[in-house]
């Protein structure tokens, strides 16, 4: 009908409630059933309660209700005592350019969709990141501990499983309570104290000892905690649910530091292209051979086949070894081309990434792509700098009135 069709366009198209409700007065002339105000046909919930807390405001929008209605767009017919399998994304969102106002989401992502649509969780607004953590993370580990023993659905009995934590490493450092990557102790997967070279913290160990999600909670090696994180608290593996985030490790953090040293001056002069050789590639299509020196071109072809390999869901479990292979020997022989001293973090992360994706699938599975995509959505909500929180809870239940 007309009513479903106005607030299925103006959410669509994210429409101000000041033109909404301008345009129900011309429309009521004709159609005099149309409500008078746009929160009214958009469905705009009042009912919600803000918690101050964690130096912020604070809602909890839980994850049975958003599974609740999640399971309404299951493209399948869920059989009693299925195990859901949820994947949770945790990460902040700078808000405005002249403020430090900034959101602290904790979204979700149902690993059973074909499309992997984020929902939120939990939003927190502030100054600065949530602190302490503890009351920050209070409501989820409450309710993943509530959930262990099962929940209801429609009659139905399921269980909920935590996959993985997907976290950039600033992030995934602050929600583990654990030395930041740029500290000695930073590696999040094995036990290694770094080295601080050339005003960098690298890693030049390829075999150091693991970590496991036992020595974490025993706190084995107390250089790597700073304290302790809520999240011990639940069924969450420390270290095995915490895999390195494909998107910022390789595609942010390692490729872009390949690109910073081919095309700026901190490179090595024998690793570095020309102006002219960067124009040339900017013009065609994106081709490295011919322009690169050629080990130089050869050590990114590890990288490229390796990634290639851990991307594709056919060979990522059967070629995990020989994709392993590939990414030490590209660590070890990066540090030989461009210097120990540019083994950082995100290059040593790399030796470790076979070993996620063993655990967890191929890389678009561990991604922060569609978390990182729904963070600019939920920007995108804000219509004004005031009260942002509340905008967002008040944008969402229009979303869900249309798709109800």
């Amino acid at each position: 009908d007309l009513s479903s069709s106005l607030s299925g366009w103006a959410v669509k198209f994210g429409v101000s409630l000041v033109a909404l409700t301008a345009l129900l007065s011309i429309l009521r002339v004709h159609h005099p059933f149309l409500p008078k105000d746009g929160r009214s046909l958009l469905k705009t919930t009042h009912a919600y309660v803000l918690n101050t807390l964690a130096g912020g405001s604070f809602y909890y929008f839980g994850i049975l209700n958003s599974l609740a209605k999640a399971f309404e767009n299951l493209s399948f017919k869920v059989p009693d005592r299925h195990v859901f399998r949820l994947q949770l994304n945790i990460d902040g969102l700078p808000l405005f350019k002249s403020s430090s106002l900034q959101f602290w989401p904790v979204l979700g992502i149902l690993q059973e969709c074909v499309v992997k649509n984020p929902f939120v969780i939990a939003l927190f607004c502030g100054v600065k990141k949530p602190t302490p953590l503890s009351e920050y993370l209070d409501a989820l580990v409450k309710e993943l501990n509530n959930l262990k023993d099962g929940f209801v659905i429609h009659g139905k009995t399921f269980s909920l499983k935590i996959t993985s934590v997907i976290c950039d490493a600033p992030a995934r450092a602050f929600v583990k309570c654990i030395k930041n990557h740029t500290g000695y102790s930073g590696c999040d997967k094995c036990v290694q104290s770094g080295v601080y070279s050339n005003h960098r913290m690298t890693f030049p160990e390829i075999n150091a000892s693991l970590r496991t999600d036992e020595s974490f909670r025993q706190a084995v090696d107390e250089d790597h905690h700073l304290g302790h994180s809520p999240l011990v608290e639940s069924n969450i593996g420390m270290v095995s649910s915490f895999p390195h985030d494909y998107m910022h490790l390789v595609c942010l953090g390692v490729v872009r530091r390949l690109l910073d040293l081919w095309m700026s001056s901190i490179g090595p002069l024998q690793c570095r292209l020309s102006g002219h050789q960067v124009k040339a590639i900017s013009e065609r299509l994106f081709v490295l051979k011919g322009f690169l020196a050629e080990q130089v071109y050869n050590n990114f072809m590890l990288l490229s086949v390796a990634i290639c390999i851990l991307a594709n869901p056919s060979f990522c479990l059967t070629m995990n070894d020989f994709a392993n292979t590939l990414l030490v020997s590209f660590v070890k022989h990066f540090s030989k081309l461009y210097g120990s001293d540019f083994v950082v973090y995100n290059i040593h992360g790399l030796i470790h990434l076979s070993s996620d994706v063993r655990l967890h699938g191929h890389l678009d599975l561990i991604s922060g792509f569609p978390f990182e995509n729904y963070l600019q959505k939920l920007k995108k909500m804000l219509r004004k700098p005031h009260s942002p929180l509340t905008q967002v809870i008040r944008r969402l239940s229009e979303i869900e009135a249309v798709h109800s």
